[in-house]
Parts: structure tokens; sequence; C-alpha cells
């Protein structure tokens, strides 16, 4: 297994300046967030920075092609970026925020008929899209509200894989986000097993969405890493840490230094 960071982290950052910091600590992947809009540089400054992410030993793990929930253009925009940062995974995220429960099943209707549209149109560009299941999300306001997403659970994205019915559409699990809907994420990946194409890890205290640095929380990572070696996984694991914006080369650093330590400890690295 291998190590990235998302950029979600670094939003205060270029992305230039955040890939040669993670290269320069020793991560082997970078995942691009939205926060980082490369898809609107032209051609060649594309491929500039392609070319600096192989100069500092990266590769480009995955591209977050939700915006932040569904939008069909900005997929496919991330797609075709993948193609130009020989970049193998696009993430569609959860698909829609639910705000009003009586229109959950005409949004689900919606949502699973754009994921096969951009899963036809990803595997003709060689790119595997995937799908993450997230957490219900508090809106601030003068009542706030608490609201499910569309794909919050593990029998959500059985259905959505059920439904969709095409090889290619894939599962990111965010270990974080399974402890917190209260599941068990051992159980979950193994479920899951070939159909987990991308990781998303960070620690989670008191069940709270909130990421927290790996090894500071309750997850169990030595049994989450036990558990994807169990079912060949070998791609990456990517540290998601958007919290810590105001130092993220202190987290990055602490991360990669909790996770190496795992992995090689589990003769996995």
């Amino acid at each position: 297994m291998k190590l990235s960071y998302n950029t979600n982290g670094f939003a205060r950052f270029s992305i230039e300046e955040t890939v040669e910091t993670l290269g320069r600590l020793g991560y082997e992947g970078v995942e691009i967030a939205r926060t980082h809009r490369v898809d609107e540089l032209n051609k060649q400054d594309r491929g500039k920075l392609l070319k600096l992410i192989k100069s500092v030993g990266l590769q480009v793990a995955s591209i977050q092609g939700g915006n932040p929930y569904l939008d069909e253009k900005f997929a496919k925009a991330r797609i075709d970026l993948a193609v130009e940062l020989e970049c193998p995974v696009v993430s569609l995220g959860c698909g829609r925020l639910i705000m009003d429960e009586s229109k959950r099943e005409s949004i689900w209707v919606e949502v699973r008929d754009a994921f096969r549209e951009l899963s036809k149109y990803a595997a003709q560009k060689g790119v595997i899209p995937v799908i993450e299941p997230e957490p219900p999300v508090f809106l601030a306001g003068e009542r706030g509200q608490v609201c499910e997403r569309l794909i919050g659970r593990s029998e959500d994205a059985e259905r959505m894989f059920r439904e969709v019915g095409v090889d290619n559409l894939g599962l990111l699990i965010d270990i974080g986000h399974v402890y917190v809907m209260e599941e068990n994420v051992l159980s979950v990946i193994e479920k899951f097993g070939k159909k987990i194409v991308h990781v998303h890890m960070e620690d989670i205290v008191d069940r709270m969405h909130f990421h927290f640095l790996p090894g500071t929380g309750m997850v169990d990572f030595e049994g989450v890493v036990r558990a994807l070696a169990k079912i060949g996984y070998k791609k990456f694991l990517s540290i998601e840490l958007e919290a810590h914006v105001w130092d993220p080369k202190k987290a990055a650093l602490e991360s990669i230094q909790y996770m190496d330590s795992l992995l090689y400890k589990l003769g996995l690295k």
C-alpha cells in the first residue's frame, strides 16, 4: 500500500507548493481536491504540473470530481484532467444532499442516471469513477438543519452499484466516515472487497465528523490495514485532513510518520 495526501488540507497553498512539500515529506501520491482547480489550467500548464509531480516522486492518486455534490460538467472536466495527469481514479462523491426527505427517491433516480452516464464516459477514457458514502451534515442558519447525504451508508452504496449496473464504478471508502456512521469498518471492507479502489484515512473522536490526525482518536488503523491487505488492496491510502489548513505541513509530516511506522510494522512497506 502507498500513502498519498489530499490537497484540501493545503487549500491556502498553490498546487505546485503542495506537490513539492508532499514529495519532500516522502509521500508517494497526491490526491487533487476541488480546492485546486487544476482543470482550469491550460494544456501546457497541466503538462508542466505533471512533470513537477513526477520529478518529486509522486503520482496523482485520485482527483475529486464532486463540486461539492454531483455536477456533471465539473465531473467530466475532472475525468478529462485525470487522463492528462495519468490518474486512474476520479471521485464522484455522495451524489446529493437531502434537504427534503420526500424528494429522496426522485433525487436518487437523477443521481443514479448521472452516475451511469459518467461511468460510461470515464470508461471511454480509461478512468475509474468512485462513489464515497458521507455522514450527515449540519447546515447553520436561523433554525439549523441536519441533512442526510444521498449515499451515507454501505447499503446505499450497494444499492447504487446494483442500479447503475456498470462494471467500472468503484467505491472510495473513507474509514472515518464508516466510524461516524457506526458501521463495522472491518465488515464493510470485507463486503466490498475488490470494489474498493481508493481509501481515505483520518482519525475520529466520539463519532464526530471531524478529521483528526491518524493515531489520535478511536480508529483501529492496524485492524483496518490488515483487513485491506486481506482483500488484496495495494493501492493508495490517502490522508484527508481538510480541517488542518492552518498548519498542513505539520499535519502531513505527523501523518506519514504514523502511517509509515504502521505499514513497516505489518510488513507492507
